[in-house]
């Protein structure tokens, strides 16, 4: 009667166990892991990936150019969103894609319809979901100030990946607020140039937007703001 019992309790326990409800990780915040960039007159513009870059990393690639033009999307990117601004004569592109074993140190071309002066910022993330939105901005009247968007954000430890460009003939940097981390800036040369600053900040709740300042002021310019989630049961090694 006693090994009944105990083996009925086993049996308990172990039914028990089957039904647990399970909960899904969810990683903590993405983990930044890279950026290239580049700034040219060209009907090409191109950039490589940084060789750091892991398969399953989330990259964001951001081209401006000085022209109203096309921006063709790469083989193998995804674009999320594209804004213009002057007459229009200021062209801004954002496209993602998630790294494969055979990304890290490829070139990535963006075909334009016609030459420009282009700027290419690209960031990589390690434990990040893939890009949900990008929201632009433009910079209206002349000021050295350019505003990204504000935004709802949906998951903690969401990354903000902020974006800033302009036309000038003179700019020569951008000075980011103290809540984000710039990681990359490229200066182009000459009348027409593009200026860009890209950067990052880690929130869980609603994000104000972000306002950078240029040495230059101007009236062409395009901002943006991009949400990266971190991945469900990611690995943000």
């Amino acid at each position: 009667m006693v090994r009944k019992n105990a083996l009925a309790v086993v049996f308990s326990f172990v039914v028990g166990l089957a039904v647990l409800p399970t909960s899904v990780a969810v990683a903590a915040s993405p983990v930044f892991r890279a950026e290239a960039g580049s700034n040219a007159n060209t009907t090409t513009p191109s950039v490589t990936v940084p060789a750091s870059v892991e398969p399953g990393d989330q990259l964001v690639m951001v081209v401006t150019v000085n022209t109203n033009t096309t921006i063709t999307t790469p083989s193998g990117w995804s674009l999320l969103g594209t804004e213009q601004d002057g007459s229009p004569d200021m062209t801004s592109a954002v496209f993602t894609t998630t790294a494969d074993a055979a990304t890290a140190g490829t070139t990535v071309m963006t075909p334009l319809g016609g030459r420009s002066k282009a700027a290419i910022s690209l960031v990589a993330y390690a434990g990040a979901a893939p890009a949900t939105d990008a929201i632009s901005a433009v910079i209206g009247a002349s000021s050295t100030d350019l505003a990204t968007p504000a935004t709802t954000i949906g998951t903690a430890d969401t990354v903000i990946v902020s974006y800033w460009a302009n036309k000038t003939s003179d700019n020569t940097n951008w000075t980011v607020p103290a809540n984000v981390t710039e990681r990359s800036t490229t200066v182009g040369t000459g009348g027409g140039r593009i200026v860009a600053a890209i950067g990052d900040t880690v929130t869980s709740g609603d994000w104000p937007g972000a306002t950078a300042t240029s040495a230059t002021a101007s009236s062409k310019g395009i901002a943006w703001t991009i949400e990266l989630p971190p991945a469900v049961g990611g690995d943000n090694a």
